[in-house]
């Protein structure tokens, strides 16, 4: 999976130096390289990686060719100028080797690997040669609008679950930065009314009217003679 790109080259446009340049050319890698000299946050494509690795190992080499120091009547494969280059080049080569593992959504610890020999320095090349992913986002200074979402909607919990209430010991979820906090829920109040206004009387289930009693029935009323099983008097 990888993130869509900007077309910068189209237009000749170079993206800003807080997001990685992904086809970037020789010149331009090196270049801003060296503008983010100690920045080990964010993020590096690949070009820009390799070309500086390809441009730093060629500079060396000509370098440590020039003059190089002779040990014994033998030379030793190294020169002045060729340390004074690596110790100038420690430090962007760290940093940029930082930002690739955060383009493919790597710890940028994972560079201890080097201290490992032959097996170590494998896992790292195979580690800086991989693709970007999207969730590398997470290593930049101010991550995309995209990654925040997406924080977002996975602390939000799903329709109809009803959050247990917190502890006296437990602190409220935390929110990213630039995402709004819900407001807290509060028992719905009664309607207030203006001074003067009555306030309508609460709701009543209506009672069925009930039937007069019928004074014409037989038995009701005081005209109504004895009984079938009534003795006179």
């Amino acid at each position: 999976m990888t993130i869509q790109q900007p077309p910068y080259t189209a237009g000749g446009a170079v993206p800003p130096l807080e997001l990685p340049y992904y086809g970037a050319p020789p010149v331009e890698a090196v270049k801003r390289v060296f503008q983010k000299y100690a920045v080990f946050s964010g993020r590096a494509s690949r070009s820009e990686y390799w070309w500086w690795a390809l441009a730093s190992a060629i500079a060396s080499g000509i370098l440590n060719a020039i003059s190089p120091t002779v040990v014994n009547g033998q030379s030793t494969g190294a020169s002045p100028l060729g340390g004074l280059w690596f110790f100038a080049t420690v430090v962007p080569g760290l940093a940029v080797a930082a930002r690739r593992l955060h383009d493919a959504n790597l710890s940028a610890w994972l560079l201890l690997l080097v201290l490992v020999p032959v097996l170590g320095w494998i896992a790292l090349i195979v580690m800086l040669v991989q693709r970007e992913n999207p969730l590398g986002q997470r290593f930049d200074r101010y991550p995309g609008s995209g990654y925040l979402k997406r924080r977002a909607d996975a602390q939000q919990p799903p329709y109809g679950f009803q959050q247990p209430p917190q502890g006296p010991g437990e602190q409220p979820p935390q929110y990213p930065y630039g995402v709004q906090q819900p407001p807290p829920y509060r028992a719905e109040q009664p309607p207030q009314y203006p001074y003067g206004v009555q306030q309508p009387p609460p709701y009543r289930a209506e009672q069925p009217p009930q039937p007069p009693p019928n004074p014409a029935a037989p038995g009701s009323g005081p005209e109504a003679g004895p009984g079938p099983g009534s003795r006179p008097a």
